[in-house]
């Protein structure tokens, strides 16, 4: 990393926080910088959703309730399955700790499946039925709106390039990704919504106890809401880069240890 990058990111830092208000350039680097956070806090949120349970337990969608006079289940063997993007987990009775009951989880699988007495308790008579064939298959576009994510992010770090045309147009490439991931994480939400709903209806078929909803679909609405606001930032900050206005550029002066300016009058 030379020397003269860390001197144009420490310049960069000084014009936020002495001349925003006065300085359009300032102002067009802070949407560039929001907009980064926000999709690299987007990435963040889908990759935790992605790895949802079972490979991380306590990322899960809805947590189902199983009553004790249910047949199909052994109480001191399960009583509460929690149902996630790519499988299921049941609580195991735990002699030695009855008060901390282990889960037994499937393994991680493409489609959303359950346990045949799950199922069976819940009235589903193919696991396939849970949620619409489309649907299920749209929860493989999780990945794809994960890695979809990580490249919007990158390409919103390089729209800090000082040229303005390569700016612009990653400017225009940030967006673009960005929609896709927008669309990405509508499917998803789809999937989990019409999951969620399903899984309700068959829960209320055997208890009065309604389904409780895990991290899963909170994360997936965090999510959907910084994708919709780092894309509205992009495009502001790409209006911004089109409106003709000073251009400042900042120069390291090491004789006097500060940063001395020059502008001119040129598009962002």
């Amino acid at each position: 990393m030379s020397l003269d990058f860390l001197n144009r990111a420490a310049g960069r830092t000084v014009r936020f926080f002495c001349n925003l208000g006065d300085e359009p350039i300032c102002r067009l680097w802070l949407l560039m910088g929001l907009a980064s956070f926000c999709l690299g806090l987007t990435f963040v949120l889908t990759l935790f959703t992605t790895l949802s349970l079972p490979i991380i337990q306590d990322i899960y969608l809805v947590e189902i309730e199983i009553p004790h006079n249910i047949s199909a289940f052994n109480v001191r063997a399960t009583d509460v399955v929690r149902l996630g993007l790519w499988g299921f987990c049941q609580n195991q009775f735990n002699e030695e700790d009855p008060a901390s009951p282990s889960y037994n989880c499937s393994e991680p699988n493409s489609r959303y499946t359950l346990d045949s007495a799950v199922a069976t308790a819940l009235h589903i008579d193919n696991t396939s039925n849970i949620v619409s064939p489309v649907l299920a298959t749209a929860a493989l576009v999780q990945p794809v709106a994960c890695l979809v994510t990580l490249f919007a992010f990158v390409a919103s770090i390089y729209m800090f390039f000082n040229n303005r045309y390569l700016r612009r147009l990653y400017h225009s490439l940030t967006i673009v990704i960005i929609a896709l991931s927008v669309v990405c994480s509508a499917v998803v939400c789809a999937t989990n919504e019409d999951f969620v709903r399903i899984a309700d209806h068959g829960s209320s078929t055997i208890s009065d106890q309604p389904v409780v909803f895990g991290r899963g679909p909170i994360l997936a609405m965090v999510r959907a809401c910084m994708a919709l606001t780092s894309i509205a930032l992009a495009l502001w900050s790409l209006v911004m880069a089109f409106r003709p206005g000073p251009l400042i550029i900042w120069h390291f002066d090491y004789q006097n240890d500060d940063y001395k300016r020059h502008i001119k009058h040129a598009k962002l």
